[in-house]
Parts: C-alpha cells; sequence; structure tokens
C-alpha cells in the first residue's frame, strides 16, 4: 500500500529526510518557499506543491521541519496552512526544534479539526539523514506514531519513545543542552592547552583515548580549526553564523521549557551568553 505523504522544509535536514521518501511505497509531495530546492526530490519522482494548503489537501501524513516555533505555528495554523486545509485524519509530526508547548498548541487547534499531531525531533544531522541513521524522540499518541514509523525509519535507525505528546521535544531539549556545553568545554580546554604552551594534538590524543572528547567535540574543533582552508573563511563564517543562531535558539527553547518546569538551568543560562562566542572562536 502507497503511504501519501506530504514534507514541509527542504533545508539541510529537511532535504536529504525528503530525498529518503522517494521510494516506491511512499508518493511524496513537498513544499518549501524556495522552490528550487525542491530540484533534487522532483528529479527523483516527487511532486511539487505550489502552496502549503495545496499539500495539505492531497496529503495524509505530513512532515514538517521548519526553523522555528513562529514558523510551526504559521505552517500549521495560518489560514493557507494545514489545519484549515487538511483532511480530517491527517496526521503531522513535528520534526522541528521548538517549545514544548509550541506542540501542545498546535496539538489542540488541529484537534478541533480532527487533525493529529506528534512530535518528532531529530538528532545526527544531514549525514546521518543520508545515512539513514537519525535517531527520533517521538512523543503523542502510539496509534499516530505507528501511522509514521515507516517514514521516520525511511531516514532513521533509532525511534525512542519519551511519552505524551510534547515529550519527544523536552528530550530534544535535554539532547542540545548537553551538545552546547560540549562544545563549550571542547573551546575552553583548547583555549587553556593553547595559551599555557600544550599542543592541541596532545589535548586530543589523551582525551580521545580516554573518553573525555566525543565524537561531536572532535567534529567541531576539526571544522572549526581545518574548515576555514578546506572551504574558505568567507564561507565557514556563515555556516558557524548560521549554527550559532541555531544554537540560541535551541537553548532558549531548553531555558524557556525549564522555566515551565519551575527548573534552573545555571549552565544552560550561561551556555546561551557563551554559545556564539564559542561558535565564532572569540
Amino acid at each position: 500500500m502507497t503511504i501519501t505523504v506530504g514534507f514541509i522544509g527542504l533545508g539541510n535536514m529537511g532535504l536529504p529526510m525528503a530525498l529518503n521518501l522517494c521510494a516506491p511505497e511512499f508518493a511524496l509531495w513537498v513544499y518549501d518557499v524556495n522552490a528550487a530546492t525542491a530540484d533534487s526530490v522532483i528529479a527523483r519522482g516527487g511532486k511539487l506543491a505550489t502552496s502549503v494548503a495545496s499539500l495539505a489537501s492531497q496529503t495524509s501524513l505530513i512532515c514538517l521541519c521548519v526553523r522555528d516555533d513562529a514558523d510551526v505555528k504559521a505552517v500549521m495554523m495560518r489560514a493557507a496552512g494545514i489545519i484549515a486545509h487538511a483532511a480530517p485524519g491527517t496526521a503531522v509530526a513535528i520534526h522541528s526544534t521548538v517549545q514544548p508547548d509550541t506542540v501542545r498548541a498546535v496539538a489542540r487547534a488541529a484537534a478541533e479539526r480532527q487533525i493529529e499531531v506528534v512530535d518528532a525531533p531529530i538528532t545526527g544531522g544531514a549525514e546521518g539523514a543520508k545515512a539513514r541513521t537519525l535517531a527520533y524522540m517521538v512523543g503523542g499518541a502510539d496509534a499516530v506514531i505507528d501511522r509514521f514509523r515507516p517514514v521516520f525509519t525511511s531516514s532513521g535507525s533509532t525511534i525512542v519513545s519519551a511519552g505524551a505528546l510534547g515529550a519527544g521535544m523536552v528530550l530534544k531539549l535535554c539532547n542540545n543542552l548537553i551538545t552546547y556545553l560540549e562544545l563549550i568545554a571542547a573551546h575552553e580546554s583548547v583555549s587553556l592547552a593553547q595559551s599555557a604552551g600544550v599542543s592541541v594534538e596532545a589535548l586530543m590524543e589523551l582525551t580521545t583515548a580516554n573518553g573525555g572528547m566525543t565524537k561531536t567535540m572532535r567534529a567541531f574543533l576539526e571544522n572549526r580549526t581545518h574548515g576555514p582552508a578546506k572551504y574558505g573563511e568567507a564561507v565557514m563564517r556563515r555556516a558557524f553564523e548560521s549554527f550559532a543562531g541555531i544554537a540560541e535558539k535551541d537553548l532558549d527553547c531548553a531555558l524557556g521549557a525549564a522555566a515551565d518546569c519551575g527548573v534552573e538551568l545555571p549552565a544552560g543560562t550561561l551556555a546561551r551568553e557563551l554559545i556564539r562566542g564559542v561558535y565564532l572562536a572569540h
């Protein structure tokens, strides 16, 4: 049985995920504000919708991989959005990293039109999407998650059930918090080593051997150190500016969720202040 899927947002993560859905078991419709990003999907058999409304009216499962809370709310709730144009029984999976309350708010609005929502943020990066090794953190009704399982497994090798609606997003925010604190530790340890005349190579050898330097930390330092020579200073500057903006947004989400729960995150608060300088090596 062919599953009709809509995918909105063909960015760094969304595009390789959509390409994985260009397969006989799926009938894929895609939409992005930049229609040219869909060219590779169309070349592999996907179809380009002219609007969110058009995509919503033709698909039964819809994946959202847009930038932030404002984008999720707009795509879901505006007059030309999913809720207004999808048929009852349609289900939506939110892959974007947003506030748990955003997930619950759009789910309440969707339920009034008998449209179901799950949160399904992802980790593993664009390379993980291409390799089909992403990890999904899912929250919501088991029956809806099961409907999406063939879609998720087209790009992922791990699906972690977090619990009720919004719990997948909490799990993603916790994961991101760990990652950004790791990057700060990597940045500061390199700064100390270099300032004290200890080679970064010696630091890397030690912390790789004892497990103190994770794969993510090593990749970050490698890109920040050697990326400009490999790809060009301007290219890497733009990339790290973008990554810094995403990190700030993710940390704002984590701190907002913590405030809603009455939990203090002192290291997370400091990370929010420091993270741009870490990416830009200030």
